[in-house]
């Protein structure tokens, strides 16, 4: 370990067990932001009309295949910020980081207009009902509106994880 507790040492000692320890809360950060979903099917179940849980249930796949694609576009600024954090280049690790959020709210702006001008669409192809179509329209649009802040919570939590920090971002 750094001399930090919350960092780790990725550079020495044996990697295998670092890298579980490094993927586990990933992955672990993942779930939790689909369980969003889940605990948005059980309010809507649980205080809404008829139409609200299942208008909710057909946008699963589409909050799902958002989640993971953030996830996993984080993944690249998370190494190229530890390639440089490993050169111990100072001056390019600060414009790094600022490049990083920028980049990350751009992104947030372009998938949440992505997301809302193809919604329907990909709803429609997957089979929603005409008659719940609407209500999954308006939840869908609420959750892409989340896009950006989801994208930028993604993209710090990969800076902290190119330091070694995978407990924080969690």
């Amino acid at each position: 370990m750094a001399n930090n507790s919350k960092e780790m040492d990725m550079l020495n000692g044996k990697l295998s067990g670092k890298l579980i320890l490094f993927a586990l809360p990933l992955a672990f950060s993942s779930i939790l932001q689909q369980l969003f979903n889940s605990a948005d099917v059980a309010v809507v179940g649980r205080f809404a009309n008829s139409n609200a849980l299942p208008a909710v249930g057909s946008c699963v796949a589409l909050v799902g295949i958002f989640v993971n694609l953030i996830v996993g576009l984080s993944v690249g600024p998370n190494a190229a910020l530890a390639n440089l954090i490993g050169q111990n280049k100072r001056e390019k690790i600060h414009d790094m980081v600022h490049t990083i959020i920028t980049f990350g709210l751009a992104l947030g702006l372009v998938l949440m207009a992505i997301g809302m001008i193809t919604a329907r669409t990909i709803l429609i192809a997957s089979g929603t009902p005409r008659e719940i179509l609407n209500d999954a329209m308006l939840y869908i649009e609420i959750y892409f509106i989340s896009i950006p802040f989801m994208v930028v919570y993604n993209f710090g939590s990969a800076v902290l994880r190119s330091v070694g920090d995978t407990r924080r971002p969690m």
